[in-house]
């Protein structure tokens, strides 16, 4: 997969991360495209059409909207966002955005909670640790890595992490 300028943009990230809003007033993905019908026509009707159908209440940020756009425009299959890692039965790892069947897992790692003290630094070493030497693939994503060398990298490293290895499978993996 080559890596490339996301078609659907950074402003519809913003936009499909207000979708939060919409759920915290009871609305849902099936009155968002219920409502887009009204504005047939209109300039951005159709890139809004698209869009609700990637809405997601669990995305948390504008950022990690970012990340699973990108995933998106990329041709990835679709994440599971918050995913949660048990440890002995207990939900102890949520991850932001995992592909559980590969042990594939891509974080957004924003500066409020994972850069501001060295205990959240240490943390995050533990966790990623504990992943790592329990079979995940972590990939982290920080704020700078939206410009296009940058964006290339992670994307190069979630496409070789969701690579099919060699099978004699004759379906596809996802």
């Amino acid at each position: 997969m080559a890596a490339s300028t996301s078609t659907t943009g950074t402003n519809s990230a913003t936009a499909l991360h207000h979708y939060r809003g919409l759920n915290f007033h009871g609305l849902t993905r099936g009155h968002l495209l219920r409502e887009v019908a009204r504005f047939r026509r209109r300039r951005g009707v159709v890139q809004c059409r698209q869009l609700a159908a990637l809405v997601d209440p669990r995305v948390e940020s504008h950022r990690e909207a970012w990340v699973l756009l990108e995933l998106h425009d990329q041709g990835f299959p679709r994440p599971e966002p918050q995913w949660w890692i048990k440890v002995a039965g207990v939900p102890t790892y949520r991850l932001d955005f995992a592909y559980p069947s590969a042990k594939v897992c891509v974080e957004y790692d924003g500066e409020d909670f994972h850069d501001l003290t060295d205990q959240q630094r240490r943390n995050d070493r533990e966790r990623r640790r504990w992943l790592r030497e329990n079979g995940w693939t972590v990939i982290v994503v920080k704020r700078g890595d939206f410009t296009s060398p940058a964006t290339d990298r992670w994307i190069r490293a979630v496409d070789q992490a969701l690579a099919a290895t060699y099978t004699n499978r004759r379906w596809p993996k996802w």
